[in-house]
């Protein structure tokens, strides 16, 4: 609904109410329609008021907390969340109580709850993965951007394949290689990547063309989103 329509739905809806003001569903659907125009303390407000009338509906619990959420109320969020899981498991919630663990840098937390919703199918299976992929993509950027590695007889190069399916603003890159026995290692930042996205990259050593090179080891050790 745009803004003109919710403030004529919630004339005609407040009206309503006035003459059944024991039917939950009315003050449910008031919240949503607040929630809709951004009103989040209202929304509590008729939220409650539903569960008031109706305690154990896992819907009135789950609006609840994602107004609570919206305000940044994280404790109260996370009762009405819980609840309206343990009511009934539902994917939205646990979605929800993802974004909390987040918002409140329980990261681990929020990667299990997203995990969880990743085979679910639809909009919120596929936004679920994509908030599941960036955290971890702080925690394991190797496993998101494939290396491959040329050893030339005086070169080394590498094609950085962006598997993650998000943009980043850049990443590190660490190079380690045996030349003639001598350790070696560079570290380069590059970026930005595209979600579909390749770079090469060289490490800038140099090699005459009958050194001997071995260990040669090419990971992405750090993402810049």
């Amino acid at each position: 609904l745009r803004a003109p329509n919710v403030k004529k739905a919630l004339k005609i809806l407040n009206k309503t109410i006035k003459a059944h003001d024991r039917e939950p569903g009315l003050y449910n659907l008031r919240g949503e329609l607040l929630q809709e125009r951004g009103d989040h303390l209202q929304a509590v407000l008729a939220f409650q008021s539903a569960l008031n009338i109706e305690q154990d509906h896992y819907g009135y619990h789950l609006n609840l907390g994602r107004s609570f959420l919206a305000l940044q109320r994280f404790d109260d969020a996370k009762v009405h969340l819980e609840m309206s899981l343990a009511l009934l498991p539902n994917a939205l919630a646990t979605y929800e109580l993802g974004r909390l663990f987040e918002q409140t840098g329980q990261r681990d937390r929020a990667k299990s709850h997203y995990l969880r919703l990743m085979g679910e199918s639809g909009s919120l299976g596929n936004v679920s993965e994509a908030a599941f992929i960036r955290l971890d993509l702080q925690d394991a950027p190797y496993l998101y951007f494939l290396a491959q590695t040329l050893v030339g007889y005086d070169e080394i190069v590498t094609t950085i394949t962006n598997q993650s399916g998000l943009a980043v603003k850049g990443i590190e890159v660490r190079f380690r290689a045996h030349i003639n026995g001598e350790p070696y290692e560079t570290i380069l930042m590059v970026g930005p990547l595209a979600k579909i996205d390749q770079v090469q990259l060289y490490p800038g050593w140099k090699i005459t063309k009958d050194a001997e090179i071995e260990k040669v080891a090419v990971m992405v050790t750090r993402v810049v989103e």
